[in-house]
Parts: C-alpha cells; structure tokens; sequence
C-alpha cells in the first residue's frame, strides 16, 4: 500500500510503518503519494527501508526540513535530509523550509526531478555540475529567493550538459537574473522562466529545437532576446524572437 494521508493535526516528525494492520489484514507500506499528504505541522520524515516509490511531490507538507531514509534502502537514500534515488543520479526531493541558503548538488546527479525545489524558500544560490542533463518540470518553480545557480559573481551558468529545461523549470524565481545557457541545449519548455522579472536578456545557443509557448511571459525586465547564427529553428530580428520557418 502507499501512504496518502495524515490524520494526526499535532504531528511533526511522520515516522513512515512498514506494515498497516486493518482488521485482520497486514498491508506492507512500500510507497508515498505526496500528491494527497497535507501538513502543517510535519518537519521531518523518517522513510524506511520497506519503501522504494515516491510518487507526485510533498508540496503539501509546508514545514518540512529534514528527509532521513533508512541506510538499508534499496532504492532511496538520504544525504543531509535531502531524497535521492539509490544511485544519488536523480535529486527527487529537497525540503521546502530547510533552513539553508545555499547548496550544492552532489556532482553524481544527472537528473533534477519534478518539484523537486518548488517554494524551496529559503534558497538562495545552489550550484550543480556539468553532469545535469535533464531539469524536470516545475523543479525550482516559486524559489523566490534564488539569485545564484552556478553564479561567477557577474553572471549565473547553467550545466554545460544540460540538454533540457522542461515546464515551468524557474518559474516565479522573481530574483534570478542573467542566466547564460548551455551550448547544448536543445528544449526550453512552456513557461520555462516565467515572472522572471530580474532577467534582462537570453541568448538562445545554437542547438535548441524546440521553445515552448510563454517561456518568457511575464519576464518584464527582458529587453532582448538574441539567437545563435548557427541555430536552425530560430532566429531573432530586433531583440525579437522568430521561428526560421516564419510561423511564429
């Protein structure tokens, strides 16, 4: 079974069973639908070994700061209260009130899972290696204290392998600004950097493919947008974005 609620309005620490007795029958707990948990309260959770699925986000847990898993976990792992997968090649989930500004994402992972920052509000700067590939929908959607991602005091670099920035990646990061994107890029997904308002310009480098609608909406401080003289599918005209084909 998977655990879906919390009944206990006083809670703080949810120490996850094993099992679940329900008259006469034992259920093994071998999951979490964070999509239905709901908490005020809760800021720690202890995830044992029995469960391996996690599934949606635990957005609705509002207090949490602290994620401990047991060491004898096969498939989740646990470093300094963040969800990692067994691998510690996909970040699944970093508490939304962890108390620090800053973090480094450990150099093994490859993927940043969906929501996996959302309202992370404390955050500030966060740095990640060039082995990040995918940032997953909504990953650091409503950081709205995020200046700094892999920042060198002037301007903020994104992995240099990152391949793709999906849905609402950074959206409502009210504070980032003068992001530089990898040269191999090749998907900026919908709303990507929507209500970034401190995000001046973007050069679009020359693989990208494919841009997805309002990847920029909302981003008032925007003045231009400018494109590779090597990119195939875009072009930009006067700080104006187009499609080559003249569709958009």
């Amino acid at each position: 079974v998977y655990l879906t609620g919390i009944t206990d309005p006083d809670m703080t620490i949810l120490d996850i069973p094993t099992t679940i007795v329900d008259g006469s029958q034992t259920y093994n707990v071998i999951g979490i639908n964070g999509n239905y948990i709901m908490h005020d309260l809760v800021n720690r959770i202890n995830i044992p070994s029995s469960v391996t699925h996690i599934e949606g986000h635990l957005g609705g847990l509002i207090a949490l700061e602290h994620i401990e898993v047991d060491p004898l976990n096969a498939k989740l792992c646990s470093i300094d209260g963040v969800l990692f997968d067994s691998n510690k090649t996909t970040i699944i989930t970093y508490p939304m009130l962890k108390p620090d500004r800053t973090y480094d994402i450990p150099s093994t992972v490859t993927v940043i899972s969906e929501y996996c920052f959302t309202e992370a509000r404390n955050l500030e700067s966060i740095t990640m290696s060039d082995k990040v590939t995918v940032i997953e929908m909504y990953a650091f959607s409503w950081c709205t204290s995020l200046e700094k991602v892999n920042s060198d005091g002037v301007v903020n670099h994104l992995p240099n392998e990152l391949r793709i920035i999906a849905e609402g990646a950074f959206d409502y990061c009210y504070k980032l600004a003068d992001i530089k994107l990898s040269e191999q890029l090749m998907v900026i997904g919908p709303y990507a950097f929507e209500e970034c308002q401190n995000l001046a310009s973007m050069f679009i480098p020359s693989n990208v493919v494919d841009i997805g609608s309002s990847f920029l909406k909302g981003c008032i401080g925007i003045a231009s947008v400018e494109v590779s003289e090597y990119n195939t599918k875009y072009k930009s005209e006067d700080g104006i974005l187009y499609s080559v084909s003249g569709n958009s």
